[in-house]
């Protein structure tokens, strides 16, 4: 019979805070999309945002369900947004990288707290979810589609109205010329 595993509390609560804020940074890139002052580059740019934010909620699940993978998912998904932030929405790079570089110590160490000697790392498995993979990873695959729609969505309606702004400017212009 396998040895039932436990965590500590502060891990258990860390992990639930990982759950809801990369849930709230789905819902909020989604939501930045479709904000009046955004470009149609910027709604593309929330939308690859959002896929990252909800891998490394995958990674967050996977963790809870004591796999290792899960923290890798995280890591490259991670570096993935530090190297979005900075080449497409121009962050300050070493600021982006330090809070990257910061934040994965931070799980890191979140998760080599002990309870009964024993850390919740050591604890973990290698590879992936087994345990449930008909529910979630076709969830994960359902939610960065309907977030690619949405991205797409909220591009169209960027750039139609990019153009009519252009066009607006154009007559204008025409008119003034006259």
């Amino acid at each position: 019979m396998e040895e039932e595993k436990k965590r500590h509390g502060c891990v258990a609560w860390w992990l639930a805070l990982g759950l809801v804020g990369s849930g709230f940074a789905v819902l909020s890139y989604i939501s930045k999309a479709f904000v009046k002052i955004s470009t149609s580059e910027m709604a593309i740019c929330c939308g690859a945002c959002a896929i990252l934010a909800a891998t490394i909620l995958l990674g967050v699940v996977l963790l809870m369900e004591w796999k290792k993978n899960g923290f890798a998912l995280m890591v490259a998904a991670a570096l993935l947004f530090c190297a979005v932030s900075i080449f497409w929405l121009g962050v300050n790079w070493i600021l982006q990288v330090a809070c990257t570089l910061l934040g994965i110590a931070i799980w890191y160490a979140i998760l080599q707290i002990r309870q009964d000697g024993v850390s919740a790392w050591s604890q973990m498995e290698p590879g992936w979810s087994v345990k449930q993979p008909r529910r979630l990873y076709p969830a994960f695959a359902l939610v960065c589609t309907v977030i690619v729609v949405l991205a797409a969505v909220a591009y169209c309606i960027k750039k139609d109205n990019e153009s009519k702004e252009n066009h607006g400017s154009r007559i204008v212009v025409e008119q003034v010329d006259n």
